[in-house]
């Protein structure tokens, strides 16, 4: 009855082989167990933190998107109305990638476990990235952000810490320094004799040398 009502090549395949006991039944692991399988698969490539959360983001995501008992029960319809519904989403194409591409890697390790033949996330493309240009902002934009900082009534209702906020912004824009360098930058870094800031970068881990203009001096 399974090889006569099997709606998809792929399902039909599988019985097939079932029947003729070239494979087994992909009733073996359990969606419950899945994630801590894959944790102790031995072949599990190291991960940091980061990653390995980003990991398990796409794998909770992916779980509540089926209604299957066993994860060798996933199929290519599944996992592609998955990534139908997570683009529709509108994630960045970033995300998408790095949420398929993690899945991807996950279920080629799963396997024998499962019981399955094929990788059910590799008819997934990855999308295509978009160049994206930037441009500085004019000295009039400039002008423009900075006054909402000094009008209490354009910025009392959604900006907390305005001072802190307005110093990471001129602290940005007379460094060139990221963000996250603003942010984690410590007093020890700042040499008002001198009048240089001296940090490590985050992104790349070189240390660089900065001076401090009279705009950062004065803020």
């Amino acid at each position: 009855m399974p090889v006569i009502t099997a709606e998809t090549c792929e399902e039909l395949a599988a019985h097939v082989a079932i029947a003729k006991k070239l494979k087994n039944e992909n009733k073996v692991l359990p969606i419950s167990q899945t994630w801590e399988h894959f944790i102790k698969h031995p072949a599990r490539p190291e991960l940091n933190k980061s990653t390995l959360s980003g990991y398990d983001r796409a794998w909770k995501l992916f779980e509540q998107s089926i209604d299957v008992e066993f994860i060798g029960q996933v199929e290519t319809k599944q996992t592609t109305l998955f990534a139908q519904q997570l683009w529709e989403n509108k994630v960045s194409t970033s995300t998408f990638n790095n949420y398929i591409g993690n899945l991807k890697v996950m279920f080629r390790l799963l396997l024998d476990a499962a019981g399955l033949e094929s990788n059910p996330f590799d008819t997934i493309p990855r999308k295509k990235r978009k160049t994206e240009k930037h441009q500085r902002l004019s000295d009039e934009q400039f002008k423009s952000i900075i006054a909402i900082f000094d009008d209490p009534e354009k910025h009392n209702c959604y900006i907390k810490n305005i001072d802190e906020v307005k110093t990471l912004i001129f602290l940005g824009t007379f460094t060139g320094l990221r963000l996250k360098d603003c942010v984690l930058m410590k007093t020890k870094s700042i040499n008002y004799e001198n009048l240089t800031i001296q940090v490590k970068n985050h992104k790349t881990g070189a240390n660089v040398l900065l001076p401090i203009s009279q705009a950062i001096k004065a803020i």
